[in-house]
């Protein structure tokens, strides 16, 4: 599990997003609200080189990541062979997601679009929390 931060911490978090034009807005907040962008990935493979060489805190996953390792698949992977917890990014939050992404046990959910203010608050909450025992509502 990741670390939790205090102080003048701040934290490193690996953005995976297959839309280019979304991954750069994502990142652009994230700056804003004054994280560290380890990296962003367009596909599970990326990502997994990218958290291999930057070992990030947190990574923020689009749920329907598309190829050959799908966001799912990519979250259990940087959980388990990383330590690297997870939220994750999805425009629409369905039981059906919730019920698939209950197995991979993500810290939490953010519904896109966001605002900033609940990407940090979900962000937050995420570096110190452990994973959802109840995936009820979004975060």
């Amino acid at each position: 599990m990741g670390r939790t931060f205090s102080g003048d911490e701040v934290a490193s978090i690996l953005v995976v997003e297959a839309d280019p034009l979304v991954a750069s807005y994502i990142g652009n907040i994230l700056r804003e609200l004054r994280f560290v962008i380890a990296g962003i990935a367009s596909s599970g493979g990326e990502a997994l080189a990218i958290a291999e060489l930057c070992s990030p805190d947190l990574a923020l996953v689009d749920m329907r990541l598309a190829g050959p390792i799908d966001g799912l698949e990519l979250v259990h992977r940087l959980q388990s062979g990383f330590g690297v917890p997870s939220i994750f990014l999805s425009p629409r939050i369905d039981r059906e997601l919730e019920r698939r992404a209950g197995e991979i046990r993500p810290i939490g959910f953010l519904q896109k679009p966001f605002e900033p203010s609940r990407a940090f608050r979900a962000i937050e909450a995420a570096l110190g929390a452990p994973p959802l025992s109840s995936l009820g509502s979004p975060a």
